[in-house]
């Protein structure tokens, strides 16, 4: 017992953690709910502004030569004579059940695309955030010991620099695939992948 001080002991330590872990997990929980609506505005306003811009998907499908007769057809084909709201419901139906459409230039399920290049995405994603968070974390240790001195204005530059690991790794398109450079930049599963030329 501690009679005339607070208890310091293990569970204390154990009680700060607990009461640490519950907070957390709050906060990600309430973050995640303000995820969905602000998902949900983006992809409406993406939605809208496809069919808002001007152009008709009619002559982006069908040619330029293509008739007002065959056009009238294809958008009640489509449904785009339907309001936008109707038009975005009935497309979240489909996503929900794993139908993303066809690509106008691939002509080719979207789905299929996305599953074809997740792997070379999420390879150049994961090197990157690994790169990031590494050095991220050792210059921001370095710039807490050192703070307000030269070793501190260094780190704050150099996490300037961390900004864009990424475009450095997209250099596993660069045109001479058989380079110095192109061998120490292409990430290894992406120095056997050559897109094929449009």
């Amino acid at each position: 017992m501690c009679p005339e001080a607070p208890c310091t002991g293990a569970s204390g330590h154990e009680t700060n953690f607990v009461a640490f872990s519950i907070n957390m997990s709050q906060f990600l929980i309430r973050r995640l709910i303000l995820l969905l609506p602000v998902l949900f505005g983006i992809t409406f306003v993406t939605f809208a502004l496809a069919r808002i811009l001007p152009g008709d998907p009619c002559f982006a499908i069908l040619g330029e030569k293509a008739t007002a007769v065959q056009c009238a057809a294809y958008r009640e084909r489509e449904g785009l004579n339907d309001p936008i709201p109707i038009q975005f419901v009935r497309y979240l139906g489909d996503i929900a059940k794993g139908n993303f459409g066809e690509s106008l230039k691939d002509s080719r399920p979207v789905l299929q695309i996305i599953l074809e290049r997740l792997p070379m995405t999420l390879e150049v994603t994961i090197g990157a955030m690994l790169f990031s968070t590494t050095f991220g974390v050792l210059l921001g240790v370095i710039s807490a010991i050192r703070r307000n001195t030269p070793v501190d204005v260094g780190t704050m530059i150099g996490a300037g620099i961390l900004a864009g690991p990424g475009a450095g790794l997209c250099f596993c398109h660069f045109p001479e695939r058989n380079s110095l450079l192109d061998s120490a930049l292409r990430p290894p599963l992406l120095r056997y992948y050559h897109p094929t030329p449009g």
